[in-house]
């Protein structure tokens, strides 16, 4: 990733980032919550304006060309977020006078905090490497682009896609996975900002600024942040903040909190089957928060369900109508009375993908994919092959045996090679290029296919071509030429200008026996040589060169 890039990439996250906080601040105006600090208005801003995109996105997702509805609500949200950036610019301006008449220990903490999440937010541009991120967020939402929206049968984890997901969807719409990590980002900063403010209610001076940077630097936080590309993250920007809201109402007994706080639920609720939990539990303390303050509360805990419910049921709704169960496959067997082993066979498939619900040896981990490889590869008459240096030495003479094969897997071990038992189970043969060490089998395997394949009608274009090469007969190949015929002062034996193709056969053969002589005598103990030719060797030995041999 170039500079350039990555300042693009920067500049297009600040700007959306910007018109999401504009879209919330324009719906808070409309609710008419507005009697709050810069900082609350701004937290409840992005929040909302993030709901709201998801919900848009929602909606977008159902058209018949889902990237084209994806688009047309991320454009939506966008127009939504115009009237509101001044409003935006001006809390930001606020916020930052705030935090230049902060006492001096908190300046700094204020500006670590800063550099943290900076540093953060830079990790979160580079490649993702969470497995479930490259499992199923990042990929259930690709499939969809790719497939259409229909249910996942391929890979059950499609079916814990929430909310937070379809920003996911909406950064891969845009044709940037990268501006999606980034609004996973973003959902991280938001909740370290949002338990910053929800410290400053209990206490002051230097704990709030402590407590955000706990929360930063937390490592599942941390990791989630950056490249772990989970949309759990936003979970925790909506508790707190929904937590924010049920104090605002307590205080101000207004509608408009509740309904904030009830959408705020939702949206946890939304994001994963787990959030029902969270949003349970912040019912609770609603009704506990409006009992104590000695206000009627079954009406204002309508409004919240409603809000939560309107908010948060897309994901469920979408589960029932593909599956008849909301929180597919947990309630599968008891909604269609379809028996225990229906829910055992679809949770086993879900934990067993990622090996979660068992421990393996380490031969276990080794059988599995090596084994299902090669067994998922094999053909009748195939020939497995594992690079090892105990092998046989590989030569040109092996190279054509092993032309001659139908079908050729070859394995390739990786450091210190691999479990005793494929040899001895799995490979049919194994195979050394020589009698030195490399990392691995992978440059080994390479060898022996570009040895094998060339040996195969057809690669080299020209019949019988590699009946002249080195080591085909036994002997090195004799020196080659090409014109001009003279360069630099040295030039093209006469004898290969002659036209005379008896001599020179005769020549390269000379020539042939002379450098393998020379430089692989060894060889010549197994060449094939005729009389004439053994004659000729001798008198290498004693100590003619080709020159003086006719």
């Amino acid at each position: 990733m170039t500079a350039w890039h990555t300042l693009g990439l920067c500049t297009a996250m600040a700007v959306s980032v910007l018109l999401l906080c504009g879209a919330g601040a324009t719906l808070l105006r409309l609710l008419k919550a507005t009697k709050v600090s810069a900082f609350d208005t701004f937290l409840f801003s992005a929040a909302t304006g993030t709901i709201l995109l998801e919900l848009a996105v929602s909606a977008g997702e159902l058209a018949p060309n889902i990237r084209s509805g994806v688009r047309i609500a991320v454009a939506i949200t966008a127009l939504l977020g115009f009237p509101g950036v001044r409003t935006m610019f001006a809390l930001l301006q606020q916020l930052f006078l705030k935090l230049l008449a902060l006492r001096r220990t908190e300046r700094l903490l204020a500006a670590l905090f800063v550099l943290v999440l900076t540093l953060q937010g830079l990790a979160s541009l580079a490649p993702l490497t969470g497995s479930d991120a490259l499992h199923y967020h990042f990929t259930m939402q690709a499939l969809y682009l790719a497939d259409g929206f229909r249910a996942p049968w391929s890979l059950l984890h499609g079916f814990f896609c929430g909310l937070s997901h379809q920003l996911i969807l909406a950064g891969l719409a845009l044709g940037s996975g990268q501006l999606a990590q980034g609004w996973l980002f973003f959902g991280g900063a938001l909740g370290a900002l949002a338990t910053l403010r929800l410290v400053q209610l209990w206490t002051g001076g230097v704990w709030p600024w402590l407590a955000a940077l706990a929360f930063t630097l937390t490592p599942v936080a941390f990791w989630q942040t950056t490249a772990a590309g989970a949309p759990d993250i936003w979970m925790s920007a909506f508790l707190p903040l929904c937590l924010l809201a049920i104090l605002q109402a307590r205080i101000t007994s207004s509608s408009t909190f509740i309904v904030l706080a009830g959408v705020l639920a939702g949206a946890i609720a939304g994001t994963k089957y787990t959030g029902i939990i969270f949003a349970a539990a912040l019912l609770v303390g609603f009704l506990a928060a409006f009992r104590s303050a000695g206000y009627s509360s079954l009406a204002k805990s309508w409004l919240f369900l409603v809000c939560a419910t309107v908010v948060g049921i897309w994901p469920y709704l979408r589960n029932w109508l593909w599956t008849g169960d909301p929180v597919f496959p947990f309630l599968f067997s008891r909604i269609h009375h379809a028996g225990p082993l229906v829910n055992g066979t679809a949770l086993t498939s879900i934990l067993l993908d990622t090996g979660t619900s068992h421990t393996f040896s380490l031969w276990a981990l080794l059988k599995f994919p090596l084994f299902a490889a090669v067994d998922a590869l094999r053909t009748p008459g195939a020939r497995a092959i594992l690079m090892d240096p105990r092998g046989r030495t590989f030569t040109q003479a092996v190279a054509a045996e092993l032309a001659r094969e139908t079908h050729l897997i070859l394995l390739a071990g990786r450091y210190e090679g691999v479990d005793a038992r494929v040899s001895e189970r799995l490979a049919d043969d194994s195979i050394s290029i020589g009698d030195y060490v490399l990392t691995g089998g992978e440059l080994p395997a390479l060898v022996v296919t570009d040895a094998v394949a060339r040996l195969l009608p057809g690669v080299l274009g020209a019949e019988g071509a590699t009946d002249r090469e080195s080591f085909a007969s036994g002997l090195l190949e004799p020196p080659q030429y090409t014109r001009p015929e003279e360069f630099r002062g040295a030039r093209v034996p006469a004898v290969l200008r002659s036209g005379d193709h008896a001599r020179i056969a005769r020549w390269r053969r000379v020539q042939a026996l002379w450098v393998t002589w020379r430089t692989r005598p060894e060889l010549l103990k197994g060449a094939h040589l005729t009389s004439d030719e053994r004659q000729v060797v001798e008198r290498f030995e004693r100590g003619e060169t080709p020159e003086q041999i006719d």
